[in-house]
């Protein structure tokens, strides 16, 4: 069955656009990606979502002091939000690194492998590995 969905995601993926969505979650309204309630309510979100039917979208890269993150675009049912994933020192995006991004906005992120730490400042998205980037 995973093998079923991990196919017709790819072909989703590949076979279209993003699809477009509208928040309606007045958290995304008021708060940006970076601050500490977004990332809560996000995490929230994400950790009680189906997984097969949450779908990420290479947004954009960011460096901050030291620390390298991927910007996702986050679409799933009633859930159309940005993930800021954390990919410092990650092997896998090593290229994505290197160029920070550019050519990858609008990839799709097949199978992604993430972890969500709750700290104190929050939660932070890890983006250990992924299946496929489809563009």
């Amino acid at each position: 069955m995973r093998v079923f969905v991990f196919i017709s995601i790819a072909i989703l993926l590949a076979s279209c656009d993003k699809p477009q969505c509208t928040n309606h979650n007045p958290i995304f309204d008021k708060y940006k990606p970076a601050d500490k309630e977004y990332r809560i309510e996000l995490a929230g979100l994400v950790e009680v979502a189906d997984k097969d039917s949450v779908l990420f979208w290479i947004n954009r890269y960011d460096s901050v002091a030291g620390h390298e993150y991927m910007y996702a675009d986050v679409i799933g049912r009633n859930l159309c939000a940005i993930a800021i994933f954390d990919i410092t020192g990650n092997e896998e995006f090593e290229n994505f690194r290197r160029v920070k991004g550019v050519s990858y906005s609008g990839a799709g992120l097949l199978a992604p492998r993430y972890r969500i730490q709750h700290t104190d400042s929050g939660a932070q998205f890890v983006l250990d590995s992924v299946g496929m980037i489809v563009d």
